[in-house]
């Protein structure tokens, strides 16, 4: 049985030096005890203000079988890493290193009065996570998708006897978008179901806020920047046909674009600007970006714009790293962004000149006009994008990650407020007035947004996409047709 004790147990473990984690809360905490089996006390030290109480509770672990090992051993031990202790529909019965893990019905779950969890046994095969193994493996009916040769394997015996119900989202199904459209809506009824979750990757947009800088492009220097002008910024944005890039890049799967999931965050408005070149040229108009040729292959000039000299070209670097993908992206926001008069020359380099400080193509050089980065969402705290200590140079190594050179002393105000606050309500009112600054000032765009997803035969119902985690009721996971949900 689970007791108060286990809490401080694992209390005590997460405090040894040994345990790599945060030890942020605990430092915060001045005792914590039982005071029955039933009752743990907190008790926070001198100074501390919080209503997150949540925050300075330990989920129990089980003293009676782990308490013979220390901190250091527990990272280790075999059976607390391959038969871990718990309270859950399912216990691990065996675990073959890459090969699978087999579960087992907990005879003791706490609701089995009500049929749960429905299956006896449940096995999670370990394969390489290329998306076109796992759909290989997946079982549905392959014979309507013969004509379109897919090369999505064979629907045989040994598919239906040892193929998966199942595809989590560990595998990497970005390449397999095309066939996941075929597959889903060639017909009335899907052979297979995509289940988006609410965590995976955001395209951002970058700019450079920089005064001046040497860029990569030649010509492209900037001793006055026009990205300095947060309308032009605003134009780009209506300038770039994110629909486009939307259905023929990825096929209809990424979500609108935004950057944050969070509840105060909903009092903002944090998706791009609907493609609308008309809007976008009238911006650029009204600050001084003039069409001097007629020509949607010449950028705009300027005339009369503040600290710009007349007749610079609206021309702009554009820096992503070198996929199939995000080539395509940017290719159509070239010709959308043309449009509106904006010429931009793409450069894409390789992952390891882009992420690597020490070369001169990598975003942390900041030689780029737009730079687009995948980051991985929802950001809950864009502090780290957006304050002025952490803009890339050589005082820090080119570590920082405010890309733009974004620098704002009300941001930095607010940044160092959400950092410090143990307060739910004031963090919570503290990220609403970032993401409005964030959302008035535009240091960077928001573009397609690439969910997770589990892709799953069509009969398997009880994924809970709504969450983070897509197996919190694993225990109902059940063959249905259809599925009630």
């Amino acid at each position: 049985l689970i007791s108060a004790p286990d809490s401080v147990y694992a209390f005590q473990v997460a405090s040894d030096p040994a345990t790599p984690i945060s030890k942020r809360v605990i430092d915060q905490t001045a005792s914590y005890t039982t005071v029955d089996d039933t009752t743990i006390e907190w008790v926070g030290k001198p100074g501390l203000v919080t209503d997150t109480f949540e925050s300075y509770f330990w989920a129990p672990m089980p003293e009676h079988v782990w308490g013979k090992y220390s901190a250091d051993e527990l990272l280790e031990a075999e059976e607390v890493n391959r038969n871990p202790l718990g309270w859950g529909a399912y216990a691990v019965e065996e675990w073959q290193p890459g090969a699978y893990i087999r579960l087992r019905k907990n005879p003791f779950y706490f609701r089995t009065d009500e049929g749960l969890p429905v299956f006896d046994h449940l096995t999670f095969k370990i394969t390489n996570p290329n998306g076109d193994t796992n759909i290989s493996n997946l079982k549905f009916d392959r014979s309507p998708f013969e004509y379109f040769n897919l090369d999505i394997g064979e629907f045989n015996q040994e598919i239906e006897e040892n193929g998966c119900d199942l595809i989590s989202s560990t595998a990497n199904m970005r390449d397999q978008l095309s066939i996941l459209n075929i597959l889903t809506n060639y017909y009335q009824d899907p052979s297979v179901v995509i289940h988006k979750l609410q965590t995976g990757d955001q395209d951002v947009l970058f700019f450079n806020l920089r005064e001046s800088y040497d860029s990569f492009e030649p010509g492209l220097d900037k001793k006055a920047n026009p990205l300095s002008s947060k309308d032009v910024r605003k134009a780009i944005g209506f300038c770039l046909d994110h629909e486009r890039v939307n259905s023929s890049v990825y096929y209809g799967q990424p979500d609108p674009p935004r950057i944050w999931v969070e509840a105060s965050a909903d009092k903002i408005d944090q998706t791009a600007s609907t493609f609308n070149s008309e809007t976008g040229i009238e911006l650029l108009e009204e600050s001084g970006w003039m069409d001097h040729d007629e020509d949607k292959n010449t950028g705009r000039i300027s005339s009369s714009v503040e600290n710009i000299p007349n007749g610079t070209s609206l021309t702009f670097s554009y820096l992503t790293v070198d996929t199939l993908n995000n080539r395509s992206a940017a290719y159509i926001y070239k010709e959308s962004l043309a449009e509106c008069g904006i010429d931009i020359i793409i450069k894409s380099v390789p992952p390891e000149i882009f992420w690597d400080p020490s070369t001169e193509m990598s975003i942390f050089k900041g030689k780029f006009n737009l730079a687009q980065v995948e980051w991985t969402t929802p950001i809950n705290n864009p502090c780290p994008l957006v304050i002025s200590t952490n803009i890339p140079g050589e005082s820090n190594g080119f570590a920082g990650i405010n890309f733009s050179a974004y620098t704002s002393s009300l941001i930095d105000k607010e940044c160092a407020t959400f950092s410090e606050t143990t307060l739910k309500e004031e963090k919570e009112q503290t990220l609403e007035n970032i993401l409005r600054i964030i959302s008035e000032e535009v240091p960077f765009l928001p573009l397609n947004t690439h969910p997770k997803f589990i892709v799953s035969r069509n009969d398997l119902c009880e994924i809970n996409d709504k969450i983070n985690s897509a197996f919190s009721a694993i225990e109902g996971f059940v063959f249905e047709t259809p599925c009630s949900n």
